[in-house]
C-alpha cells in the first residue's frame, strides 16, 4: 500500500496528520505529534510512503518532514535484516 503526502499542501504539522490519517487508520484517539507517531509506526510496515512535491515544502515545514523522515529511518534500521515485513519504504519525489 502507498501513502501519499503532497508536501505542497503542507502548511503546518497538522496537515500533515490530516494526510496520513486520511490513508491509515492511526484511531480516533492518536495524538497527531511526534512521540504519537513513534509509538504507531507499526501501522507503516510494509507500506511506502511518499511524499510528493518535496520541493515545496514552506521552510518551515522541512525540519518537521525531516524529522519524520529520520523516524521512519531509524524505525527501519532497528528491524534491518529481521524480517521485511516491519520495513517502511520512502520516496522523496520533488
Amino acid at each position: 500500500m502507498e501513502v501519499i503526502i503532497d508536501c505542497s499542501l503542507l502548511l503546518d504539522e497538522e496537515d500533515f496528520y490530516t494526510q496520513l490519517m486520511k490513508q491509515v487508520d492511526f484511531g480516533e484517539f492518536f495524538g497527531r505529534n511526534l512521540d504519537a507517531f513513534w509509538d504507531d509506526i507499526g501501522l507503516l510496515y510494509e507500506k511506502k510512503i511518499i511524499f510528493l512535491n518535496y520541493g515545496s515544502l514552506p521552510n518551515d515545514m522541512i525540519l518537521f518532514v525531516n524529522k519524520i523522515i529520520n523516524l521512519i529511518n531509524e524505525s527501519n534500521a532497528e528491524h534491518k535484516g529481521i524480517d521485511k515485513r516491519y520495513l517502511i519504504s520512502i520516496e522523496i519525489l520533488f
